[in-house]
């Protein structure tokens, strides 16, 4: 099985190093995306696995902002020009890690009459998001500093008195949220691309949304008239993350967390971290050959 992994970096080349090593099975091809506030030659190790990996324009991936979308649609694009033709395109970061066996997640797909996994808890407004997520998209967001909420303020206060300035979904979208990771095949990849090709305004009004890595693949998929799409959707992400209450990031795994990883039917998991525990690499190595 032919695969695609596009892969969102922004800190630690080795980490980054281990887990191309690890999905390297001769029949993956990786799509890199480094941060741009990262020294691209940090991950000069990566240039060993020479034509397996293609590094793709890169973006500013800061929390919350437009840059991760945009990054995950410029590896998508970069997808497509190889003219190639892959069974799967898995999209992770540079903490994730596979909790099976190449062999594994190669014949769950096989195997699936699901094409697209995908996970949404449905259109908003959420129960398991503050305010139910509409201050994601009611609102305009610039950003995480002082002057960026305080100039987001601006269009809020003017909107009470002109209209234009409100912010409006564009196409009648229902807008629909989740995790940000996925596996898709050719077919969605397509779909997306073009998409955003033909309704541009979907670009400018989630350019300006908070978090909108959680909304904009949910919400162009599950408004698809295509019932090769529609039905091809599985709401599971195949993906083990455990964020816990009132938090924004998930559980770093280690070495106590193995059985649970290891029972778990995902096929990855995140978030590791190497300077908190660096034994669990190797562990889930031996465990899923």
């Amino acid at each position: 099985m032919n695969k695609a992994y596009i892969v969102l970096l922004h800190k630690d080349p080795e980490q980054a190093y281990k887990l191309l090593q690890r999905l390297d099975d001769d029949k993956a091809m990786f799509f890199v995306h480094i941060d741009i506030k990262k020294n691209k030659s940090d991950f000069k190790q990566l240039y060993q696995f020479q034509e397996k990996v293609q590094f793709i324009k890169r973006e500013n991936g800061k929390w919350g902002g437009f840059g991760i979308v945009q990054a995950t649609l410029n590896g998508l694009e970069a997808i497509k020009k190889t003219g190639k033709n892959f069974d799967q395109i898995h999209l992770i970061s540079g903490q994730d890690y596979p909790i099976k066996s190449n062999q594994f997640i190669d014949g769950f797909f096989c195997n699936s009459d699901k094409k697209i996994f995908i996970k949404t808890l449905g259109a908003l407004p959420l129960k398991e998001w503050w305010l139910g997520g509409l201050v994601r998209i009611n609102e305009y967001y610039f950003g995480m500093k002082d002057y960026q909420i305080f100039l987001s303020r601006i269009p809020r206060f003017l909107s009470r008195y002109f209209s234009f300035l409100r912010k409006k979904i564009p196409y009648d979208l229902t807008i629909y949220g989740g995790s940000q990771w996925w596996t898709i095949d050719m077919h969605a990849m397509n779909f997306i691309l073009e998409y955003v090709k033909t309704h541009p305004k979907i670009i400018s009004f989630f350019r300006f949304s908070k978090l909108p890595d959680e909304m904009f693949f949910q919400t162009i998929l599950l408004n698809s008239d295509d019932k090769n799409i529609l039905n091809s959707i599985e709401n599971d992400s195949k993906r083990y993350i455990v964020i816990p209450d009132g938090q924004n990031h998930p559980i770093v795994w280690t070495k106590k967390d193995l059985n649970t990883l290891l029972d778990s039917d995902a096929l990855y998991s995140r978030k590791f971290d190497p300077k908190v525990d660096s034994e669990i690499f190797d562990l889930l190595d031996n465990n899923c050959k």
